[in-house]
């Protein structure tokens, strides 16, 4: 016999694939899985392949401080997964700008969300430029938008790059005190095929602002009516 043959036979016998575990029950809440994450307890790649495997379409989170190794296990799971459709955070803030870029980064690798919701999340005018500047960058089929309750001011530049963003549906700014609602009303007044609804709740608009916005959606529903949607700014 040769010491091939000896070492084989030697050798315990593999284990069984059923049942391996990945150091994260399949039913253990996403909150969970990242709150092991920043305890170490797992690695971000492992958290990655339980969301994988479990085939999560959604990545609901509320009430609490993302780090840079939970949201790199968020966009290594964005970057892997094709079933993920949206992405609903409330009450949600970073601990870093990179933690927050770590996510857009995911975002940008995704081809397949179709809504985003980022409210009360302090979100700051050139944060959400740049969660927007990944929508486009990954070409998703994002249909909803929901940017309230944050710290946006002026956020022309991002209106400006969603205008690019054919798909998109519906767009909430409420609870932002905006300062750009000529910039606003230029884009909704253009075309911007898919768009339905613009909300503005407690955005703090002068009632003349409100009425340019609203004259905007008509004028631009008239303008484009081969190829949009109506328009529907609701300020009140």
């Amino acid at each position: 016999m040769s010491i091939f043959s000896r070492r084989r036979g030697a050798a315990a016998p593999a284990p069984p694939t059923e049942g391996i575990s990945f150091g994260v029950e399949s039913d253990t809440p996403l909150a969970e899985v990242l709150a092991r994450v920043a305890s170490g307890e797992v690695t971000r790649s492992v958290a990655a392949s339980a969301l994988k495997r479990d085939r999560v379409e959604n990545l609901e989170l509320r009430d609490c401080v993302l780090t840079e190794a939970q949201t790199a296990a968020l966009e290594e799971f964005l970057v892997r997964s094709t079933l993920v459709r949206t992405i609903a955070f409330s009450h949600v803030t970073f601990a870093s700008p990179a933690a927050f870029s770590r996510l857009c980064n995911g975002v940008a690798q995704n081809e397949g969300l179709r809504r985003i919701t980022m409210t009360h999340a302090r979100l700051a005018d050139d944060q959400a430029e740049k969660l927007v500047n990944a929508i486009l960058l990954g070409n998703s089929p994002v249909a909803e938008l929901d940017l309230s309750y944050n710290a946006l001011g002026s956020p022309a530049d991002c209106i400006e790059k969603l205008k690019r963003h054919t798909k998109l549906e519906t767009l909430n700014l409420s609870g932002n005190s905006l300062l750009c609602a000529e910039t606003l009303s230029g884009a909704i007044s253009g075309h911007w095929p898919a768009l339905r609804e613009v909300l503005l709740l407690r955005t703090q608009l002068s009632d003349e602002d409100a009425r340019v916005l609203k004259r905007a959606a008509l004028l631009g529903a008239e303008r484009f009516a081969e190829y949009s949607t109506h328009a529907r700014v609701v300020t009140t």
